[in-house]
């Protein structure tokens, strides 16, 4: 890259894929970060630095192919969807229309925030 916040590439394919990636590396980073929260285990921490550390990379690597906005949005989306959806599957509860309506209520917000920023 030849300046900050400069593209050298667009390719819609791989910011979308990378958005996909730093979503499950910070679920994945969280998961491990409760684990140790709870346990103190070394093998959590050292996880958790190294899932961390290739959020980090990935997130900057995503910077060639699409601006800061467009992927920091995109991968909170998903990574908003993905608790949800887990949360409904792990702990039985049910996803009613208040809990819908919030959630889109933020998602505007964010999105939003995005387009005015």
């Amino acid at each position: 890259m030849e300046a900050v916040g400069r593209l050298t590439t667009h390719d819609p394919w791989r910011a979308a894929a990378a958005m996909g990636v730093l979503a499950g590396l910070d679920l994945v980073g969280a998961l491990l970060a409760r684990h140790w929260a709870a346990h103190r285990s070394l093998i959590a921490l050292i996880g958790g630095v190294v899932v961390f550390g290739l959020l980090f990379v990935v997130y900057g690597k995503s910077l060639d192919y699409a601006h800061l906005t467009t992927v920091t949005f995109g991968w909170l989306v998903i990574l908003q969807a993905g608790v949800m959806v887990i949360e409904r599957c792990r702990g039985g509860t049910g996803l009613g229309w208040h809990r819908v309506g919030v959630m889109l209520v933020v998602l505007v917000l964010q999105g939003y925030l995005t387009v005015s920023g």
